[in-house]
């Protein structure tokens, strides 16, 4: 499913970096689905978290690479109470 996440990235990159801004969105559902979260309060918190946290995850200064974004992702899900529990990443 990882491989799955960086591709869906980098295919959707603007597209998931608008709904990570506004914190909502089909683009950041997907994105939260293949990030291992389940169920409407876990999308909701992914999306907050994301939100929160946006200049983490998409850097300015970064050169566009998609396996840092997904490990601050990945980072993000594991230093959060909730998520730790409901988003559940194979492979």
């Amino acid at each position: 499913m990882r491989e799955q996440r960086e591709e869906f990235m980098r295919a959707n990159l603007y597209d998931v970096k608008m709904d990570v801004a506004k914190g909502h969105g089909d683009y950041l559902n997907s994105l939260a689905s293949l990030s291992g979260c389940e169920g409407d309060a876990a999308l909701s918190r992914f999306g907050g978290t994301l939100r929160q946290n946006f200049k983490r995850v998409f850097p300015q200064s970064g050169d566009g690479a998609i396996a840092p974004m997904t490990q601050q992702i990945d980072q993000l899900i594991q230093e959060d109470e909730v998520l730790v529990h409901s988003c559940v990443l194979a492979g």
